[in-house]
């Protein structure tokens, strides 16, 4: 089938990826891809966001001269670009001479776009996309730099929700520009419009209008296969003062594919963009559209990137059914590129950070006592469609104490077979696991105590009931708490004792008091089986007795 699509999609097709699976083009094999994605073309995140923005401020050059703003104004293209109205910047009129303070004069639209609170997330990965310094961002054209953020904070939101790995957020009505977005079982999707105009002291008149959609499969699919979808449109609409108005739009429809080693890193990338230049008269009802342009102009390349330790290698255009003239071509060439990286860059992170892996760890027993063996089971599943992962590998990344789990080292999933030996210390334990396959990473352990020197203690006294509860032993920190029902109180503290059977307050007691007094000295002494502590000066005895180790689980 022919890979050329046609342009002006719209958002309902962005959920509809199978036009580049099914080009003619076979993608390279990933059974021994790359160890590392981190040697990218560019070496952070954020100079990533950067480069993006600084090719969308060359192509706001280029839309000015094609608008003809700058021979009007009797500038540069450059000089014209920086004067394209921008959200946030109310303090200078369009056609002002451009400041020397520029990177002061205010939010710029991406700053201004929603973030959801990424910047405290406690997600390893990188969220939000770190701002790129203002005065390398495209007032008119960085519609790509503000749906990579919206797809950043999306997944980013997404990334602090453990259990369900989804979030979603929609602007309030009437907001400009409007936005949303929705995470739920690895597919993220979102849009934004915006509109703003300005007019100068001699009358010309600019407006910025930009809208656009992602769709992006932030998790593998069982092929170690990613998918995602960009559609943008911006416009810029010029009407010189007593004259006609003329607006040249671009659109940029974009779609990838990344394919995962069994490393859980990207191996490779392919992109197909189409683009299309429109200048004319502009749409009375759409703040986008020219529905007869005087010239149109479209582009269709497709790209593939290998991932290595020495960085990105670049294949190059695989296909230029038609090219753009000029420096339009030039400039949605280095767009495609950048965001393509970027966007692979944001789900390499959202999958590798446990958001589409759910790892399942199973014991025979959870409460073994000292010296006990057992068998372990981890089994791995997929976030999105619940299937279970048997190709990957999986390692024991953390234990409490001195128990220990065999094989050591990182294991093939599918024959990881593990062996459970109970230490002398009692206590939690808790084996953590990590699995690493082509459909991300996901991290898990379970709940297991060492038991079998349990202890509790109860009793009333004076209307009040006492309780507590040691896991290590008769020696050592012991929670206790009293109750007092005729006043609806609870205090609690804790106390330890040491070789002598002798213990103080190790902790003040909550709620306000000390619930006998301060300074209250215990100490325990042996009957039969059991203990019984007392204590000075108000003496409580109360009866100590082995317990279940249940309840230390």
């Amino acid at each position: 089938m022919s890979c050329r699509k046609s342009l002006l999609l719209g958002v309902a097709a962005l959920l509809t990826l199978s036009t580049l699976a099914g080009c003619s083009v076979v993608p390279p094999s990933t059974e021994d891809g790359p160890a590392s994605t981190r040697d990218w073309s560019f070496d952070s995140v954020e100079s990533g966001a950067r480069a993006l923005s600084e090719a969308e401020h060359d192509l706001d050059a280029e839309f000015v001269r094609e608008l003809g703003m700058n021979e009007a104004w009797g500038v540069s293209a450059d000089d014209a670009a920086q004067r394209l109205p921008r959200f946030g910047d109310t303090t200078s009129p369009v056609a002002d001479a451009p400041r020397s303070d520029e990177s002061s004069a205010g939010p710029l639209f991406i700053a201004a776009s929603h973030v959801t609170g990424g910047a405290t997330a406690s997600a390893r990965a990188e969220y939000p996309v770190p701002q790129p310094d203002s005065e390398t961002v495209g007032a008119a054209t960085n519609s790509l730099s503000v749906l990579h953020q919206l797809l950043r904070d999306a997944l980013g939101d997404a990334s602090r929700d453990s259990a369900g790995h989804a979030a979603e957020y929609s602007s309030p009505a009437g907001h400009n520009p409007s936005s949303s977005w929705n995470v739920d079982k690895g597919q993220a999707s979102g849009q934004f419009a915006s509109s703003i105009s300005d007019t100068d002291e001699s009358g010309d008149s600019v407006t910025v209008a930009l809208e656009g959609a992602f769709s992006v499969g932030a998790c593998p699919d069982e092929y170690g296969a990613a998918e995602g979808a960009f559609f943008t449109t911006a416009a810029v609409t010029f009407t010189p003062s007593g004259g006609q108005p003329k607006r040249t739009t671009i659109d940029i429809d974009m779609k990838t594919i990344t394919h995962v080693n069994d490393e859980a890193y990207a191996a490779d990338l392919w992109a197909r963009v189409d683009s299309a230049v429109r200048t004319g008269s502009p749409s009375t009802d759409s703040p986008t559209d020219v529905p007869d342009p005087d010239a149109d102009r479209r582009d269709d390349n497709a790209y593939a990137f290998e991932f290595g330790d020495e960085g990105v290698q670049d294949r190059g255009a695989l296909t230029a059914d038609e090219q753009l003239d000029g420096a339009f071509s030039a400039q949605v060439d280095d767009l495609a590129e950048q965001i393509a990286l970027l966007v692979a860059r944001a789900s390499e992170d959202y999958w590798r950070d446990g958001n589409c892996v759910d790892v399942l760890v199973e014991a025979e027993e959870l409460t073994p006592g000292p010296g006990e063996k057992q068998q372990l089971w981890v089994d791995a599943v997929s976030t999105v469609d619940g299937e279970k992962i048997t190709r990957g590998t999986v390692e024991l990344t953390q234990i409490i104490g001195d128990s220990t789990v065999n094989p050591t080292g990182r294991q093939q999933i599918a024959d990881a077979d593990y062996q459970f030996i109970a230490g002398q210390q009692y206590g939690k334990v808790d084996p953590d696991f990590e699995v690493v396959t082509r459909r991300g990473i996901g991290r898990g352990g379970i709940g297991i105590t060492v038991g079998g020197d349990v202890w509790a203690l109860s009793g009333s006294f004076d209307s009040a009931e006492y309780s507590g509860l040691s896991c290590t032993g008769i020696r050592g920190p012991w929670d206790v708490s009293i109750s007092v029902p005729m006043i609806e109180e609870t205090w609690s503290t804790v106390l330890e004792f040491d070789d002598n059977l002798e213990a103080q307050y190790t902790s003040s007691p909550t709620n306000g008091g000390d619930w006998i007094h301060p300074g209250t000295r215990f100490w325990l002494v042996p009957e039969g089986e059991d203990y019984i502590m007392h204590n000075d000066p108000e003496d409580v005895p109360l009866r100590i007795t082995r317990a279940d180790p249940a309840l230390c689980g």
